[in-house]
This record gives structure tokens, sequence and C-alpha cells, in this order.
């Protein structure tokens, strides 16, 4: 027959009160275990989609740097290349109002530059670009913009309250044929210097002079860089 004393029924209902114990305790630390490689997988997944709105904004950025460098090739330039500011006082970028405002000075690429044939989206904020002349030489231009991610978002003070916002710089030489820094390609071959002194013969009507087209500003030296600190609200 089974030994049924109080001794052996209070050891039996003893290892049970353990056994239900330790299972609780491993149901515990298995669900923290969980929760903690579900965070950090939410955590990757947030870190990677952060990464990608910077990388977009970067990509706007560099759409508005080359847009206003652009307009640097005609002559005289397509858009406002404001002069160098007097010393002691910042340069334009630096001042956040030369962003945002109703006085605003920078430039807003065109919705018809943001899309294409592929693809007409496009986005709410688009890239901005200034155009300055910097205080070194009247040939060199500071070139600074901005870009948003698709999903920006501001309040009424410019403030980025969703997405990302990237900033981007280049100095640029804008080589202007025929001064110091920028001599013309080429001098006139003898005989076109020859047709152009040549006598005119009487009854002969005389060679039309050829017109050269005047040279057309390019850039000569491009330096980028991602700007660290740039202007707030």
């Amino acid at each position: 027959m089974p030994d049924s004393s109080p001794i052996t029924r209070c050891t039996q209902a003893h290892q049970h009160g353990i056994a239900l114990i330790v299972v609780l305790v491993m149901l515990a630390v298995i669900s923290l275990v969980s929760g903690a490689s579900l965070r950090a997988a939410l955590s990757a997944e947030q870190i990677t989609h952060n990464m990608r709105l910077e990388s977009l904004a970067k990509e706007a950025a560099h759409i508005g740097l080359r847009y206003c460098e652009e307009a640097l090739l005609h002559s005289p330039p397509s858009l406002t290349v404001h002069p160098a500011p007097l010393t002691p006082n910042p340069a334009l970028w630096m001042l956040w109002s030369s962003w945002h405002g109703s006085h605003a000075l920078a430039h807003t690429v065109p919705a018809s530059t943001m899309s294409s044939a592929d693809s007409a989206f496009v986005p709410a904020f688009r890239p901005q670009c200034l155009l300055e002349t910097h205080p070194a030489h009247p040939e060199l231009i500071t070139v600074t913009a901005r870009g948003f991610s698709p999903d920006h978002q501001a309040d009424s003070a410019g403030r980025t309250t969703r997405g990302a916002m990237a900033w981007m710089q280049s100095m640029v030489h804008r080589c202007i044929p025929g001064t110091a820094l920028c001599p013309l390609a080429s001098a006139p071959t003898p005989a076109t210097a020859s047709t152009l002194s040549a006598p005119a013969v009487t009854g002969v009507p005389a060679p039309a002079t050829p017109v050269t087209p005047a040279a057309s500003p390019r850039l000569q030296s491009r330096v980028w860089r991602a700007l660290l600190n740039p202007p707030t609200p």
C-alpha cells in the first residue's frame, strides 16, 4: 500500500510548489528576453528609417546646390548673387531670416526640376539654395543649400517637427573669360587677324567681319562640404 503519511503528503506538495516557482521564473526570463529582442529589432528598424530619411534630405540638398551652380553658367547669372557682407557682418547663409519668412533670400528649386518622366512626385518642401560672393575674391561664389526628406514637416517658425533636413555648401570659382584668374582659351589666329586688317578693294564688298561669340562663364573648381553648424531658428 502506498505511504500516505502526513510527512509524505507534505513533501510532495512542497516539491510541486518549487516546480511552479521555477516555471514562473523561466516564463519571466523568456518574456524579458523576447521583449528585449523585439525592442532591439524595432530600434534597428527605426535607425535604418532615420538614415534613409537623412540620405534623401542630403540628395535634395545636392539638387539645390546643382540648381544654383547651373545659374552661374549664364552671363549674367540667372539667379541673384548677393554681394559679400561687410565686416563684421555675418554671411547671409548664417542668418535664419535668409531661409525662412516673408523676406527670405534663398531660391526655391522649381517643381519642374524635382519631377521627371519616371515620377511626377514633388515633395511638399522643395530644396532651397543661396548664392553670395566670397569676401576673398569676386569670382569665388559660396553656394549654400538645404534639402528636406519627403515626410518633412515644420512649425510656423521653421523648426523641424518631423522628417529630416540636411545642409550642404560648395565653394565654386566662377571663371569669367578674360579676367586675370581666367584668361581666354585662345588668341585669334593669324588668318583671322589678316582678314580683319585687309584693305578694302574698290567695287568689291568688304568681307564680313567675323563675330566671335562671347565666351560663357564656367565653373573652374568646386569644393563642397556638409554643414555641421547650420543656421537655426
